[in-house]
């Protein structure tokens, strides 16, 4: 933990020697969650008391990645190998699991909108994905062909973001329109690899080759008509 008033680390050892956790998530009530990715466990630190509890993940070899946390806080993630849409409720402390596809997709991306739908990638079938947990039904949204999608967040509008890190470029999809805009990444090569959207849209991401991290100006970009017109020509500076 790192108090950026006092700019003091402080450090809590996890019980399980190669948990080798792949995911964190500050949650509800002071509740930390981790994933295990070659355990398959759902941890959760608790600030207050400063303890761990584990939860073994009903799926074996399941490879658990992404969290996220709904309204009610449930905690979702996927399953990368077990191919499955997970929730955990931490009233009940049970597991419920929703297989993704037949084919494996090395699934990626949870992410939670507004309506609690739960949002996720199949990098196989490279289809964006919203699953309804109340009907147990998905709708999948075809994307231009891309390569090495490394992570995936949501605007205030609603819009989807998602970092390409072998295509060097960002990619936004419209709920609404069905329609979706690429950007191509300044710096070549970059590799970029997490993105984050902050209170102003503004989708800041890391460039892993460059040792540098960037930021795409939402107020410079334009939207994409259902007739496939551009608004206006997006200007050269619209990264920082």
């Amino acid at each position: 933990m790192f108090d950026p008033k006092t700019k003091k680390f402080r450090e809590f050892l996890i019980p399980r020697m190669k948990l080798n956790p792949t995911s964190i998530l500050a949650g509800d009530g002071g509740k930390v969650w981790m994933l295990g990715w070659n355990t398959d466990l759902l941890i959760r630190f608790d600030t207050a008391t400063e303890k761990f509890v584990e939860y073994t993940i009903p799926t074996k070899n399941s490879n658990p990645y992404d969290l996220a946390q709904d309204k009610k806080g449930r905690v979702w993630f996927i399953q990368r190998a077990g191919n499955k849409v997970t929730m955990f409720d931490p009233k009940t402390e049970k597991f419920k699991e929703w297989r993704i596809a037949y084919q494996i997709q090395s699934a990626l991306g949870t992410i939670i909108d507004a309506n609690d739908k739960i949002w996720y990638l199949q990098m196989v079938d490279n289809e964006l994905v919203r699953f309804d947990p109340e009907t147990g039904k998905s709708e999948e949204f075809r994307l231009p062909k891309n390569k090495g999608t490394q992570d995936m967040a949501l605007d205030s509008h609603g819009n989807i973001w998602l970092v390409q890190s072998t295509d060097n470029r960002l990619l936004k999809f419209n709920v609404e329109s069905k329609i979706s805009q690429d950007f191509n990444i300044p710096t070549g090569e970059s590799k970029p690899n997490s993105l984050t959207v902050d209170k102003k849209n503004n989708v800041w991401f890391t460039e892993g080759a460059k040792d540098k991290f960037g930021m795409l100006d939402v107020k410079k970009v334009g939207e994409v008509e259902s007739k496939l017109k551009v608004k206006f020509k997006p200007p050269k500076d619209i990264f920082r």
